[in-house]
């Protein structure tokens, strides 16, 4: 079930970092469902780390959050524990980040991105979930 959990809420955050890096390349207005700064904090100083766009970084994460879900899911044998390790660890890494995101909105921008906001969510549930499989092994 927990790793059902990680696939979906990793999906989510997939198809959210598709959207916004499409609209992003075109340099489209992003529909901000709550508010309307989804832009101010999408095109600022802070969208990118060590040159590459956070929003990058977040697709190739939430892509591989669900191809070690799916591994877990439908490929159980060829998963060692190993797997539920690095789901955790990186999930982590990736919950960090995303509070620091959120930090750098509140007190720097002092600005809200909804969907960022979103993506903190989604990423402390896979982080939740990471934990609790490692902690029930």
């Amino acid at each position: 079930m927990e790793y059902k959990i990680i696939a979906g809420a990793s999906l989510m955050g997939f198809i959210i970092s598709l959207y916004l890096l499409k609209q992003k390349k075109g340099n489209k207005n992003i529909f901000c469902p709550l508010g309307d700064q989804c832009n101010d904090v999408l095109y600022s100083q802070y969208a990118k780390i060590f040159g590459i766009q956070t929003l990058t970084l977040g697709a190739i994460y939430y892509f591989c959050m669900i191809v070690l879900a799916g591994i877990k899911l439908w490929a159980p044998q060829i998963a060692p524990f190993q797997v539920s390790e690095n789901v955790f660890f990186i999930s982590f890494i990736a919950a960090l980040f995303s509070l620091y995101q959120t930090y750098l909105q509140f007190f720097k921008l002092r600005k809200w991105c909804s969907w960022c906001l979103f993506s903190t969510i989604l990423n402390i549930i896979i982080a939740g979930v990471g934990l609790s499989i490692i902690t029930s092994v």
